[in-house]
């Protein structure tokens, strides 16, 4: 089984507190999955702080999104607006790839999705989805993974 794999198996319908700081945002799923897969993030932000080179750290590299772009599975995709605006501010979001992606749309394992407060409950918690491109900055490529 791929890394992402036992992710999905361990933490599905489970929420990440990575900073112990009582809330379950995007970021936390994508920092314990990196660090549980060898390649731990060495930066800090919201999740469209990492939207740049050297964003997550040494150990990844950034490719910028241009349109019709398809992220390999295992990469950990941003997004700045219009994803993560609350309290009349954008945070973006943050992602790991799934498979079966496509030009139009992108499966992802995340937590909080962009929409959730952060609470815990519902889309809070660690789930699979589909998302869009509508936002995207790019994604980072573990250097474990080229």
């Amino acid at each position: 089984m791929s890394h992402l794999d036992n992710f999905k198996d361990k933490w599905l319908g489970k929420v990440i507190d990575y900073n112990n700081d009582k809330s379950y945002q995007c970021v936390d799923a994508v920092k314990e999955y990196a660090d549980s897969g060898g390649n731990k993030i060495t930066t800090y932000g919201n999740a469209v702080d990492y939207a740049r080179p050297g964003g997550l750290g040494n150990g990844w590299v950034w490719i910028p999104y241009k349109a019709g772009m398809i992220p390999p599975r295992e990469a950990i995709i941003v997004w700045g607006k219009p994803k993560g605006y609350l309290n009349k501010k954008y945070y973006g979001h943050i992602a790991i790839v799934g498979g079966g992606n496509t030009k139009d749309s992108i499966n992802t394992v995340a937590q909080n999705d962009a929409t959730g407060n952060g609470g815990g409950v519902g889309q809070d918690a660690v789930s699979v989805r589909i998302e869009d491109y509508i936002g995207c900055k790019g994604w980072h490529v573990s250097k474990i993974q080229l």
